[in-house]
């Protein structure tokens, strides 16, 4: 796809929200008279304070001397997509695409700090990456989701060296390695089996999960108890879907490569590839999801949710009266007595709501509260003392003084909320993340347009990273050099998403 319909497609649908966000009620007491309803509580802002940009760290810059990659004018940058988590020993994993030459890396720190070793290559052959996604199996071992676009599959990543582990806390794999077996028929322009390992940085072994054209919108990853992955994923112009490793086969290990157990979440829920939704399995693996259908005019926000033993998913509209601009984004956090914690961006009345949901009996919320006024993308965290954290692309409101820009929003149980911003400036994609050390310090990490790189802000931590972050050597290089890349792989195509 070019570049330039794919920007296209990025900037189309937050147009279309932010008209619908901009549409608002209005009630008309008198002739010639008429108020907006939301327009008097937005006034208010936060104590707001600017983060100096001494304590704000680039993670990966665009090396050097690079060029744009082959069919494209421009330079992409490094840090699409980021996702981190922090594992039982408190380090921070990392994953992110290097966009220009379209791979997939990962990188862990130290514990408790933010001091990263060199950066892995996950997948680099074609182009990979869009709609990325990290998860920890135990809360330790890496797990990633992607999609790969030459291939149209949505894929799954490991490490075999983590297999061993995984034995050793209990799980079921499988620890034979891979061989190469002649098949047992052949056709003409055949092509042979690759391996999990084709395409792979050589720590990884990957498999694919669905395939379709942009397989892995609005998708989330989530690893249970068990080990056992579980993906919800939308196809262009396709429903939600929903796939995990079926219970006969081992959840990691060569018998189970591309083995998944599939079937639809939601016959009636659309998605754009600039959404994004959440995925939770409880400690019985039952399985729980929000996400936004988008219908033409209409996002609403909806639940699915389906027993371990259940065949079919049962789905609800769980915003009050069914409002129709709901969902773009969404989040969900376990919460104590069968109760879930229901985040979601409401773009009719620019907020960011909070609302609870009973498990054991699903419906629309009620007693719902604003957390922000004028929220973009969003990610959010809770700490063990209560105090919520949300990191945002805000929009603002220059009218008032609001300035857009990435906002890091502290929330606690009581008393005064309080607002940082990061990054000046407005945008709408939702390539940021948000985590936690164990200590309740707030990680914060982003894409940030202005330098096309990779940022990270966490108060009190210092950042040190090692070499190779980013590819170094130019994607197209000069004439008179050699080509950095290996003789037996293709050209990359640019990501788009």
């Amino acid at each position: 796809m070019p570049i330039a319909l794919a920007t296209l497609l990025l900037n189309a649908e937050p147009m279309f929200q932010k008209i619908c966000r901009k549409s608002v009620v209005f009630l008309v007491f008198a002739p010639l008279m008429a108020i907006s309803q939301p327009s008097c509580k937005k006034m208010m802002m936060l104590p707001t304070t600017v983060v100096p940009e001494s304590s704000i760290h680039i993670l990966a810059s665009v090396p050097e001397n690079r060029a744009p990659s082959k069919g494209s004018s421009r330079i992409l940058g490094v840090g699409w997509y980021p996702q981190i988590e922090v594992d039982t020993q408190d380090r921070v994993h990392l994953a992110y695409v290097d966009a220009d030459p379209g791979d997939v890396r990962y990188a862990i720190s130290e514990a408790g700090t933010l001091k990263f070793g060199p950066s892995e290559m996950v997948e680099e052959q074609g182009a990979v990456g869009s709609f990325l996604k990290l998860a920890l199996v135990k809360n330790e071992i890496p797990v990633l989701s992607y999609y790969h676009q030459d291939e149209m599959n949505l894929r799954l990543a490991h490490r075999p060296s983590d297999l061993k582990r995984l034995k050793a806390l209990g799980l079921n794999v499988d620890l034979s390695a891979w061989k190469k077996k002649a098949p047992s028929l052949v056709f003409p322009g055949m092509e042979p089996e690759k391996g999990p390992a084709f395409g792979m940085g050589e720590k990884w072994h990957g498999e694919d999960v669905a395939y379709g054209d942009q397989v892995g919108q609005a998708s989330d990853l989530y690893v249970d108890q068990t080990g056992r992955p579980h993906l919800m994923y939308f196809r262009k112009g396709k429903v939600a879907e929903y796939a995990t490793r079926p219970d006969a086969q081992p959840v990691f290990g060569v018998p189970s490569l591309g083995r998944f157990a599939r079937t639809t979440m939601d016959a009636k829920a659309y998605a754009s590839h600039s959404m994004t939704s959440d995925l939770w399995v409880d400690e019985k693996q039952n399985v729980w999801a929000t996400y936004g259908s988008w219908e033409m005019t209409e996002t609403r926000l909806r639940v699915a949710t389906k027993k371990k033993n259940d065949t079919q998913f049962s789905n609800f509209d769980v915003s009050p009266g069914h409002r129709s601009v709901e969902g773009w984004h969404s989040a969900l956090m376990p919460k104590a007595g069968n109760k879930l914690e229901v985040f979601s961006l409401a773009t009719d009345v620019d907020e960011l709501l909070w609302g609870e949901l009973d498990r054991t009996n699903p419906q629309p919320m009620k007693n719902r509260k604003v957390l922000v006024n004028r929220p973009g993308p969003f990610s959010v965290a809770r700490a063990k003392d209560g105090t919520l954290w949300v990191l945002t692309r805000g929009e603002g409101m220059s009218s008032i003084g609001d300035e857009a820009g990435l906002w890091l929003v502290k929330i606690p149980p009581t008393g005064e909320k309080r607002r940082w911003i990061l990054e000046k400036g407005a945008a709408t994609d939702y390539w940021l993340d948000l985590e936690l050390f164990a200590d309740g310090t707030p990680i914060a990490i982003w894409f940030s347009h202005g330098i096309k790189g990779l940022k990270i802000y966490s108060p009190g931590k210092d950042v040190s990273v090692q070499p190779g972050m980013a590819q170094a050597s130019p994607v197209v290089p000069p004439a008179s050099e050699k080509p950095a890349v290996k003789t037996e792989q293709k050209p990359k195509k640019p990501t788009v998403q």
